[in-house]
Parts: structure tokens; sequence; C-alpha cells
């Protein structure tokens, strides 16, 4: 699929390099946090907090979007007899592929 479908391949590219970057943050946090400002293994694992806070939200905002987009999309195509774009979907990735980014730099 990554040869036949033309956007299989950025989508996963773009899936594979941000996974990346979150799994090295998991890597360079104790390492940064406890040779660079002296945290204790506790206050390491407290920094993670964010990461989480985070995953929470994005779970909480992916639920929202799905059931105020695609889902009243999904009801009006269901009654004019026509499919819904399955690219109402990926509002919330068009919107973190914005802030990824940004949340980087930050």
């Amino acid at each position: 699929m990554l040869l036949v479908e033309p956007i299989v391949l950025p989508t996963a590219t773009m899936a594979g390099l941000t996974q990346a970057i979150v799994f090295v943050f998991y890597v360079a946090y104790p390492l940064i946090f406890q040779r660079l400002y002296g945290f204790t293994t506790r206050q390491v694992g407290y920094s993670f907090s964010p990461l989480l806070v985070g995953n929470f939200l994005a779970i909480a905002i992916m639920g929202i979007t799905d059931k105020r987009i695609y889902q009243v999309a999904k009801a009006k195509a269901e009654q004019s007899g026509s499919l819904v774009l399955p690219e109402l979907r990926l509002v919330p990735a068009m919107v973190g592929s914005i802030l990824m980014p940004i949340s980087l730099f930050w």
C-alpha cells in the first residue's frame, strides 16, 4: 500500500516521525533531568505527567471533534442519501500537524 496508494506513504512517514520523537523524549527525560538538573527518580517520574495529561486531553478532543463534526455530517449525509467524506475524521490530525512542530519548538 505504501507504493500504490498516494496518501499512505506521507501519512505513515508523518506518523512514524512523530512517534519516534515522542519515544526519544521518553528516553531523554531521565538522562536530562537526572544528570543535568539533579532530579531524583521520583521527580523524573513526575516530569512525565505533562505527557499523560496531553494524551488524556487528546482523547477528549478526538471524541468531541468526532461527535461535533463527523457525526453531524454523517447524520446529514444519511438524511440526504449521500455518502459522508471520510476525510472529516482527519480534522484533529490536521490541527495536530500544525501544533506538533509548535510544541517541539516551545
